[in-house]
């Protein structure tokens, strides 16, 4: 089984999955057999400590980063699931092995605010599940969250979320990459890089990794 298909239809993010042709409301994903397939292939990692190990955490817009694309001196791990939030990512947390990673690239939020939570209860996930990430080593890079075209999400709660995220991640030792300098325009999601208002086309990916592997060269946005 497999994720083939997403759509939106009455305000709503609905999948299609080819095997079984059934369809799936992005509420609850973590009850739903398809999720805990994905989460269960996470498992089948090979991770060595011989390798520079960058972990990818989000929903379907991290999935999507080719990760070919990133320097050589990495081995890239996309922990990623189509229709995260923060409230899902918060239960699956502990099952990832941060003590493998050098590099953790996060990124979560979006979803949220599709699925109407407040700002005061993203925050709230936000800082469990920085109190989570259990690395020592590694370099943790919370993303800002990507505005998106202005009728499908509300860019002035996005800026919110993205202002806690760029001062409140200090306090955890985090770096904070605001990929919306390279990817926005007037608090938007430019529209040559999205096909849907959200996610992203591949010319949007090859210009935020050139961005963010130069970030993790040099420490600057």
């Amino acid at each position: 089984m497999f994720l083939s298909l997403i759509f939106i239809f009455g305000g709503k993010a609905f999948y299609f999955l080819q095997s079984n042709a059934r369809f799936y409301i992005l509420d609850d994903i973590a009850s739903h057999d398809w999720y805990k397939i994905k989460l269960s292939s996470f498992d089948e990692y090979k991770i060595s400590h011989l390798n520079r190990n960058i972990f990818i955490i989000g929903d379907s817009i991290s999935l999507g980063m080719p990760i070919s694309s990133f320097s050589n001196e990495f081995k890239v791990y996309n922990y990623s699931i189509a229709g995260e939030d923060t409230v899902s990512l918060l239960n699956r947390i502990d099952r990832i092995p941060f003590e493998y990673a050098d590099v953790v690239l996060f990124m979560i939020g979006v979803n949220d605010l599709g699925k109407g939570r407040t700002i005061e209860s993203i925050l709230t996930n936000y800082k469990l599940l920085f109190s989570a990430i259990k690395c020592i080593r590694c370099q943790v890079v919370v993303q800002s969250v990507i505005f998106t075209s202005p009728f499908k999400r509300d860019n002035e709660k996005i800026k919110e979320l993205n202002l806690f995220l760029e001062v409140g991640v200090v306090d955890y030792g985090f770096s904070f990459f605001d990929v919306n300098l390279s990817l926005g325009l007037n608090y938007e999601l430019r529209d040559e890089l999205t096909y849907d208002g959200i996610h992203l086309k591949n010319q949007a990916y090859m210009t935020w990794i050139k961005h963010l592997n130069l970030f993790l060269n040099t420490g600057t946005n």
